[in-house]
């Protein structure tokens, strides 16, 4: 049936016989971080609440791997062609996003 299960962080995770977790309980990079910040597909990045914590925290992780902010921009921009199909709104929508994102990225201390 397999070795018992193992509380992580508030998780089961079922080791290996080598001793190593599964891939579902490895961190997330920043970059898969930014779909929680939008809510849903089509919302803005970062609308309520609970998105911009989601935003924030991916931000913090961006940083520490080094990005920069035109980086992080970019991974919003694609992930917002993928569900804005036109033109103009998608234009409007990445100029409303890049408001946010400048608000929320504030530089290191």
């Amino acid at each position: 049936m397999g070795p018992p299960p193992r509380r992580y962080k508030g998780t089961t995770a079922y080791l290996s016989r080598k001793g190593r977790t599964n891939l579902y309980n490895q961190p997330m990079t920043w970059k898969e971080q930014i779909a929680g910040a939008f809510g849903f597909r089509t919302a803005p990045f970062a609308l309520h609440r609970s998105d911009a914590n989601i935003a924030r925290a991916a931000i913090r992780a961006a940083k520490a791997d080094g990005a920069t902010r035109e980086d992080f921009a970019h991974e919003i921009a694609l992930y917002a062609r993928k569900y804005v199909g036109s033109e103009g709104d998608l234009r409007d929508r990445l100029r409303r996003d890049s408001e946010t994102l400048d608000k929320l990225w504030k530089p290191s201390r």
